[in-house]
Order: C-alpha cells, then structure tokens, then sequence
C-alpha cells in the first residue's frame, strides 16, 4: 500500500497513536487519501458591524456538513463573547466570560444565524458582534479529527461516567460548560493534569480537585467525569468543546500538526517557545496565579517588538492595543511582556498558520490604488487576501520615497530607496480581510503593491541578531531565490539582496542603490541556504549584529504563481519564459553586472504592461514614475523590448521577480 508505505517512512506520524499524546487519525487521513490544511478547519474573521443588516462570513470552513463552533467578539467596545455551535443550533449562545447558562434568544440577534458550507451568517440586530460603527472579529472550529470535536450530553451525577468523542487523538484541552444552568466553565488542560481545572470565565488559579475530572486523563474515544454539578450533575444538560494536541495528520503529506497544547514557565525575560510551526492564534493563561485568558492571533495583530492587540476571553472588556504579549517565529512564539511573569506557568492552545500552496497568482498578489472602489472605507488599498507585505508609492510625485510594511511589523514602516531605521506610521495598519492601510481618502496617483505569505512563493521573518547566528529558519518551505535583509534599528542599513538567483552565498546587491552585484560572502556565510533555513553573515550589522533588530522577506519560483530568475541581454527582444498562461501582472527587473541601467524597475498591468510605453517606477529612487517601451506582454510571462538598454544591455545579466 502506497499510502501506509509512506506513512511508515515519516517520523512525526507514528507519534499520532494513542498514548503517544496524539491518536490514529494520520493513519485514516493517509488510508482516504485526503489532505487537509488547518485553512479548510479553523479560521480568523475580521469585519465592521452596522446594527442592521445580516452578514455572511465566508471563510471556506464547512459549518453546515462537517458541524463546529464560532466564538465571536466585539472588538472595539466592551460586550460578551458570544459562542455558537452546531451541536446546539443557531440562536443559542454560550458566553466565555460569564457563568450563565445557554440563551435562546431567536435568530436575528446579533449572532450566528446559520451555519453555512463555507462559513456563517450573522443576524442584523444592533448586538453581540453585530454592533454599528464597531470592529468584530471570530475565530471559526470545524470538527474534524485530530483538531476539534463538539459534543454535548446529559449529566447522571454518578462518578467514572464516560463521554464518547470524535477526535481520534488524545485531548490537549476540554471546555465543559453547563448548558441547563448556570455554572463556570470547566477546563481541562493536559499540562495541569486530571486532578486540576481552571474555570474560563475566571482569572484564578488552578483548583486541585479529582472530582471533575475523576482523576482519569481523557483518551483518543472518551473522557471521564465524576459526580460534581458542574460537570455532570444529574438532570442537567453540557456542552464540551475538545481541542487535539499534535496530531500530525495535516498538511500537504499529511504530517503535520495544526494544534498544540502545552505550558511553558516563565522567567521575566523573553524565551522562546517551540511548537514546531509558527501560530497564527494563541490562547495563554497563568495557572498557577491570577491571570486572563489572552486571546492573540496574527489578524488582528501580533507584532514583533511592538503592542498586540489582545483580548481577555475571562472578560467583555474591548481589545486591548497597548501591550506586549508575545511575538511570532517562524517554529513557535516568544512569550514576553504580560504574559511572561517571573515564576509563572502558563499553559496555551495553539494553531498553526495557514500553509496551503496557492493554485493562482490573485491568491497572493494585488495591485490597487487609493480608494479606488470610491466607498469611502477602510481598508485604503483592496485585495481579495490578508495582506502580509505592501509597497506603496505616489507614482507622480517627484522626491517621494517609496513605503514597505508588513503585517509583522503592523503599525511600522521603512523606505526601499532609503537605509533608515524603522518608524510608527499609524496608518500602515494590517487588520482587514481585503487589504491594508487606515485613510479613506481617494488617489489614482497612490499605489500599493500587495503580497501574501504562501509555501513556495513568499515568507516573511522577523528575527534578532546575535552576533553567532548559523542560520535563520524559515517557512517558505524551498530555498529562497531572493532573499531580501533589511536592519530595522540602524539608520544606514542598507537594503541586502541574495539568494540563488543572485548567487547564493557569494553575491549580493542593495535595493537601495544602482550598484552592480558584489561577489563577497560579505553577509553570509551561515551555510548554504536551504528550504528551512537561510544565512547570515555572523556579526555583520546588516544580516547579524547582536541585540539589532531585522526582517527578511523571501521569494522564490512556484509553478504558475511566481519566477525569479535572470536573463542576458541582448539589446534584441526577449521572451522570458515563467511558466505562466496570462502573462505576467507584476515584474521587477534589476541588472546585476554594472550600475549603467542598475536600477530596481518595477512595472504591474494595472498601470500597463504593453506592446508600446511602458510606466515604471525605481525602487531605488525618489522620482516619479517613467514612461517608455522596456518591456512588453508576453503569455507565457513577459518580453524585454527590442533596442531598450535599461533592461537589455547587450551582455548584461539581469535578475527578475515575476507574479502571474
């Protein structure tokens, strides 16, 4: 069997049996021959409520097919989180911060209405996650083995009853919450153990009790209860929500987890916690001393060095902005700030970020320009994705330098053409569904150049300096063609660039200049690149000064998607093949071999990318956009034009950055 073969050859798996803290759901995902990406079983929603009308989230999760769970909030006002799940029904909620038992309160009030197959529908009362004028987000659960299971069940007040479950692992989490009453939520952690709970709705510690729980660890079938009221008091009704803990069933081999359940203890100090992938939803709580439950996850923002917008599942209370709790690498998360208390020990749930390869170049690219759909509303710039990097330009203004922020950096900015540190720019916000930036207003001078985080296309890592770095992880998942290194503290840090395209360890070139390439292990010499790793050069202020501050964004080739690649002039015109079927909507083209023509030409088919006149714009420089013929459409990607010499030196060799 070629599927149990390959099963048989992969390491991460084998710890899926039960007993093994995960379960045999990768041996039945592999048997079907079904992946699933943690994209097609968990989501993170953003919207504006208008009080009025209803509103279908569409987010891909099969609610109505499959069942599952939405946990909804208000963002920017104090109101309770409001839950739903398929086991109950639409118009029925639970809420996190408070003990009450669940409430009917009809459709059309401000909550779930209906669970679709692909996402849900909100009702048009001014309430819950509805309210005009205010900013709400969700987080979406399907049931699925290996990830999350709602069940509900009838209690018997009689110790060592048993409840069957879905997961097909062994549990990392349980939620139990009395439906028929009102009683605390009751939570099972497997870092605390089966003789401990913590209650949801309550910043306590944890309470030693084996009553709840029966002192009986849950299995990969069940979970077992004792006789106390608030678990399993006779009569009355539960609801339990189950989360997994690394099951290694996902992915594109189906090897991977997408959930981790575990604790860390806290020194006061930043430390890192590895989770073997990079969270885009982190749940925290000190358990053995007064703490929130904190609620972080990369839409709504969490910044590397800078505040994360949090909120307080134990509370109604609005986000907060103004603290730092975590920040994101690429294999886990470094606790810090509010979450980081000296002696503290902090349990979490954690999910891994979306990691599907995308199957066309809209998935990851968008150009637009300021306000263009004439709304009047945030976001500024429109895309069909979550943005994760933007470069933004007047195009007509002469003397303007060019923005580039990210979602990791949210809040913050830098310049391509400059080699200054980075500074707050409030505008430059990443918290939409659709696109980037606060303003309103309207300019078709104003463009952005829009980008996604996908396997095989681009990642973005933001990392620290120590002086000793061997090499950098990564996410991209192949090695990097360009990799782009810019020193967010230092105000003259050059902008570096290389890879393979370039020339692997033994070149670079700076976005910020016209210079020709250097061959020089000037800025690595880590090693050689790979598809987890890239290289610096070890205590060089630009790649690897200790204690300094950097990104790094990386690009390499996906089949239809993307290129990176070089070509030779030859002052003829040239067809430069990218494996694309619509030619090319975004091209950057800098010349290697000398400065004559050395500048960062970028051209997008929204301005035009035509069989005449060209309009380009120079990273590198703070003039305003070009016109003239230096290249041309072509199906299968795009033509240098015939006669030109910015980007056709007869002889010069050239590196290129396409998107279909």
């Amino acid at each position: 069997n070629i599927m149990l073969d390959k099963f048989a050859k992969k390491e991460s798996p084998i710890m899926g049996y039960a007993g093994f803290g995960g379960g045999v759901s990768s041996l039945l995902t592999l048997a079907s021959g079904e992946i699933t990406y943690v994209e097609d079983v968990f989501s993170i929603d953003l919207w504006d409520g208008d009080g009025a009308s209803t509103r279908t989230i569409t987010n891909g999760i099969d609610l109505a097919g499959e069942g599952g769970m939405v946990w909804g909030k208000t963002r920017s006002t104090s109101v309770a989180h409001v839950i739903a799940d398929t086991e109950n029904g639409v118009s029925k909620n639970l809420f996190t911060n408070t003990s009450d038992a669940l409430e009917d309160r009809g459709t059309g009030n401000g909550s779930v209405d209906q669970f679709n197959s692909d996402g849900f529908t909100i009702g048009n009362a001014n309430n819950f996650i509805n309210y005009s004028g205010h900013t709400a987000c969700s987080w979406t659960f399907r049931k699925c083995p290996g990830f999350f299971d709602v069940v509900t069940y009838n209690g018997n007040g009689t110790a060592g009853r048993t409840v069957s479950h879905s997961l097909g692992s062994v549990p990392g989490a349980i939620w139990v919450k009395c439906t028929s009453h009102a009683d605390s939520w009751g939570c099972y952690h497997r870092s605390t153990g089966n003789t401990k709970s913590l209650y949801l709705n309550s910043t306590g510690s944890t309470t030693t009790n084996g009553t709840p729980w029966n002192n009986t660890s849950p299995t990969s079938t069940e979970f077992t209860l004792g006789s106390d009221n608030q678990y399993n008091g006779n009569g009355r009704t539960y609801v339990a929500y189950i989360f997994a803990h690394n099951d290694g069933s996902f992915g594109e081999d189906s090897d991977e987890a997408v959930i981790k359940c575990g604790s860390y203890t806290a020194t006061g100090s930043a430390q890192t916690i590895d989770l073997g992938f990079e969270p885009q939803f982190l749940i925290t709580k000190k358990s053995n001393g007064t703490g929130e439950w904190r609620v972080n996850d990369m839409m709504r923002g969490i910044t590397s060095g800078g505040a994360d917008a949090q909120i307080d599942a134990n509370s109604n209370s609005a986000e907060i902005t103004g603290n730092v709790t975590c920040n994101l690498t690429p294999s886990g998360f470094i606790s810090n700030g509010s979450q980081n208390d000296s002696g503290g020990t902090y349990i979490y749930i954690a999910i891994r970020r979306p990691h599907k390869t995308p199957t066309a170049g809209t998935d990851v690219f968008a150009v637009d320009t300021r306000g263009s759909t004439g709304d009047g509303n945030e976001p500024t710039y429109r895309s069909t994705f979550p943005v994760d990097l933007q470069i933004n330009r007047n195009v007509n203004y002469n003397g303007g330098d060019t923005q580039i922020a990210s979602r990791l950096l949210q809040g913050r900015q830098m310049h391509t053409n400059l080699t200054g540190q980075e500074s707050a720019n409030s505008t430059m916000m990443f918290d939409y569904m659709n696109g980037v930036q606060t303003d309103t207003g309207t300019s078709t001078d104003q463009y952005a150049w829009m980008f996604k985080r996908a396997p095989g296309f681009m990642d973005i890592v933001t990392y620290e300096g120590t002086g000793s770095s061997t090499g950098i992880d990564h996410n991209l998942g192949v090695t990097p063609e360009m990799k782009i290194i810019k020193n967010r503290d230092s105000s003259s840090g050059d902008w570096i660039v290389g890879g393979t395209a370039v020339a692997g360890e033994n070149g670079y070139v700076y976005i910020n200049s016209s210079a020709a390439k250097v061959t020089s292990s000037n800025y690595w010499d880590g090693g050689d690149d790979s598809a987890t790793k890239f290289s610096v050069r070890q205590g060089n202020a630009s790649s690897d000064a200790n204690g300094q501050s950097y990104i790094a964004i990386l690009f390499s080739t996906l089949a239809g998607i993307s290129k990176v690649g070089t070509y030779t002039g030859t002052a003829n015109a040239i067809n430069v093949d990218c494996g694309f079927t619509n030619g090319a909507r975004f091209v950057l083209i800098k010349r290697l071999d000398s400065s004559t023509g050395g500048h960062w030409y970028l051209f997008d088919s929204l301005r035009g990318i035509n069989s005449g006149s060209d309009p380009f714009i120079r990273l590198n420089l703070t003039n305003n956009q070009g016109s003239a013929d230096l290249i041309d459409p072509y199906n299968a990607g795009f033509s240098v034009a015939s006669g030109t010499t910015n980007v056709n030196y007869s002889g010069g060799t050239y590196i290129f950055l396409a998107i279909a």
